[in-house]
Order: structure tokens, then C-alpha cells, then sequence
């Protein structure tokens, strides 16, 4: 295990409400998270805007789409011992509704199994409002 993925580990072990990873090696970073998650027993969810959300174990897809969807989505009480990993969000960041699901997001993530990571090249943090 490197460090980056003794990092995440412990971060997502001490319920950081969301957890931003940038990089542009993508499927590094994605085969770090299915180790932490098989490690957690954790579900893992990856989701982009071309293909919704992917289940990394079953391959199982949700055609959810549109960023703020799919954050409605993380929401729901019965994906509860889930990671959320979301590609690219950075693409979305002006938008006022999508801060604001995404705060909620992070607040349901403390009271909860679930774990939110954004995966993105670039650092885009939203201006606080």
C-alpha cells in the first residue's frame, strides 16, 4: 500500500465529509479505492457524466447523469456502506444548486457508513457563497 492510499484510508476511517483527490492518473487512484473499499466492505460507486454511476464489483450501472442527480442519489438512505467516487465534478463547480447538494452530501457523510471522493486533474473548490 503506498502512501496516497494509506492517506485515503485513513480519511475515510476518520469520516472526512469529502475527500478530494487530484490527479491525473485516474485508474491508479480507482484501483486504490477498490482495495480501501474491499478493505471497509464498503460498496463502491464510481460516477461521470457520460456514464452515470458504475459499480465497481458488479459492474452494475445507473444512467444517472446529471451532477446534481447523482448527488440526490449519494443522498438516499438505502446507499448506506457506500464510497462515492465522482469523476470529473470539477466541470460543475459554478453551479449553486450542486454546492449546496454537495454540502448536504458532506454532512450526511459524518452521520453515516458513506464516503464521498472527488477525483478530478484539477483543483476547483468553490468560492464559498
Amino acid at each position: 500500500m503506498d502512501k496516497t492510499e494509506k492517506d485515503i484510508k485513513i480519511l475515510i476511517s476518520a469520516k472526512y465529509p469529502i475527500i478530494y483527490i487530484v490527479s491525473w492518473e485516474e485508474e491508479r487512484v480507482e484501483e486504490s479505492l477498490i482495495k480501501i473499499a474491499e478493505n471497509f466492505q464498503k460498496n463502491l460507486l464510481f460516477w461521470d457524466s457520460s456514464n452515470g454511476f458504475v459499480n465497481a464489483f458488479t459492474n452494475e450501472k445507473n444512467a444517472i447523469q446529471d451532477p446534481e442527480a447523482a448527488v440526490n442519489y449519494a443522498l438516499r438512505d438505502d446507499e448506506d456502506n457506500t464510497v462515492f467516487a465522482f469523476k470529473d465534478l470539477h466541470h460543475f463547480m459554478d453551479s449553486p444548486r450542486l454546492i449546496r447538494k454537495l454540502r448536504d452530501l458532506s454532512k450526511e457523510v459524518i452521520q453515516s457508513a458513506k464516503s464521498c471522493v472527488i477525483l478530478s486533474p484539477v483543483l476547483k473548490i468553490p468560492a464559498a457563497a
